[in-house]
């Protein structure tokens, strides 16, 4: 009974992280090359700030410096097919 409710609750949590990588995707399959241009410097500044940010303890999400540097990647990849 411990076991099922256990991967019961492991299985809806990882459809809801799912679902929430789903929805914050960006589509750059429908972006001009300007704005994914435009996305990749503000992306870059981002990262930055993050760094500076992580390095001196102001914030506490350390993922989103990890989710920001696949999505210049994923930019870049866009912008080298386009």
């Amino acid at each position: 009974m411990l076991k099922t409710i256990y991967s019961n609750k492991l299985f809806s949590n990882s459809r809801q992280f799912e679902y929430m990588a789903e929805k914050n995707k960006v589509k750059f399959e429908e972006m001009s090359k300007a704005e994914i241009e435009k996305f990749l410097e503000d992306g870059q500044a981002k990262m930055v700030k993050l760094r500076f940010d992580i390095s001196s303890k102001q914030i506490k999400n350390h993922r989103e410096y990890r989710n920001v540097k696949k999505d210049i990647a994923r930019a870049m990849t866009a912008l080298k097919k386009k």
